[in-house]
């Protein structure tokens, strides 16, 4: 989860005491794991997405592994909005798109067309 959503559910105080005394962990910057042990594949694969910027999502293999498929690359691949900053975590393989718009930029694109 993010460093912000940590802080809304159990406060500021608790979130840096928890990480400082090593019961969680922060994989990378603006990204808090509530425990300590060996990050899952599955896990690796949310850390990639929450190190994300916003209407990131999850592309090829790391999709298709939340949906239960046996995807065997072990990539963590997040699709970006088309100019957005690279993913905080630096084992995340980016790639940028320009279809990764808010439905409301698509609708005043074609208006506009």
């Amino acid at each position: 989860m993010s460093v912000r959503q940590a802080v809304e559910m159990f406060g500021a105080w608790p979130v840096r005491q928890r990480l400082r005394d090593g019961i969680w962990q922060r994989p990378c910057r603006g990204v808090v794991v509530t425990h300590n042990g060996v990050l899952s594949l599955h896990e690796r694969d949310l850390v990639a997405l929450a190190s994300s910027p916003p209407r990131a999502a999850l592309a090829g293999p790391s999709a298709l592994r939340q949906d239960g498929f046996d995807a065997r690359d072990q990539r963590h691949l997040v699709v970006l909005p088309a100019g957005a900053r690279a993913p905080s975590w630096d084992r995340a393989t980016a790639h940028w798109s320009h279809e990764l718009t808010d439905v409301e930029d698509r609708k005043s694109t074609r208006l506009n067309s």
